[in-house]
């Protein structure tokens, strides 16, 4: 690490994590990703996803541009796919949330994802286009609407073809990836972050000096009292669907 790069510490190796990460590498900072889970773990609630991804696009053409494999493979030669507004987007936002969604979140979130997309893309995932949802009529492709492309793979848990190529991408660029490394706390000094405390399993306390901390670790769905004591008594006992390491710490 030259004396002359920021440091940049990302905890969690999730899609935000590896995100992060390579953003912040690719503007020139050094990055250490902590992760707590071993390497078997990485990639977070991404790694359970079915890898859909939702986004804003004038047409047909904005779709193809992404996709890695032809129309064909469907058995067509034409996609039909109305424009996807961004105002569309948002709005299917609140009606999923039931009003509750925050408005200004909602809306960066629909003006950066075609852009984002295409730096997915970018950093090597491969798009193809989404079978749930979509038909063929007489050598017509149709998808729903904002709902073209996932992350091509096998399985229900595409999420997988997406952390991988990220986790590649970003080691390629340089960054760092430590396993079986969760964090504890976050230092500061003189009133700012100045890192962050790392345990081992010997129960070892290690601190790593960073420049700036991004806090990756996900929500707390793996932690029955947390469900049980924000979301309610029922919650306790819900079958987990996603990572076992998302459990509040971080938070």
């Amino acid at each position: 690490m030259a004396e002359s790069e920021p440091h940049i510490a990302v905890v969690g190796a999730g899609l935000t994590g590896l995100s992060a990460a390579i953003a912040a590498r690719e503007e020139g900072a050094a990055v250490t990703v902590l992760e707590k889970g071993a390497e078997f773990d990485v990639g977070g609630n991404a790694s359970f996803s079915g890898g859909l991804f939702m986004f804003s696009y004038d047409g047909p053409d904005d779709i193809t541009a992404l996709a890695a494999e032809p129309i064909k493979a469907l058995q067509a030669h034409r996609l039909e796919a109305p424009a996807y507004a961004e105002d569309a987007y948002v709005a299917e936002l609140l009606e999923m949330s039931g009003g509750r969604a925050d408005v200004n979140l909602a809306r960066a979130l629909a003006e950066r994802s075609r852009d984002t997309m295409h730096w997915l893309a970018r950093c090597g995932v491969p798009f193809e286009f989404a079978r749930a949802g979509a038909h063929v009529r007489d050598g017509v492709l149709g998808v729903l609407p904002g709902q073209a492309l996932q992350v091509a793979g096998e399985g229900y848990t595409r999420g997988l073809y997406l952390i991988r190529p990220l986790l590649h991408h970003a080691e390629s660029l340089g960054v760092r990836v430590r396993y079986a490394a969760p964090v504890v706390d976050v230092l500061h000094r003189e009133g700012r972050v100045a890192g962050v405390v790392v345990t081992a399993d010997d129960g070892a306390r290690e601190e790593l000096a960073a420049d700036a901390v991004v806090i990756a670790s996900g929500g707390y769905q793996a932690s029955r009292e947390l469900r049980r004591e924000h979301l309610g008594p029922e919650w306790e006992h819900v079958r987990l669907r996603g990572t076992r390491h998302s459990d509040g710490g971080g938070i």
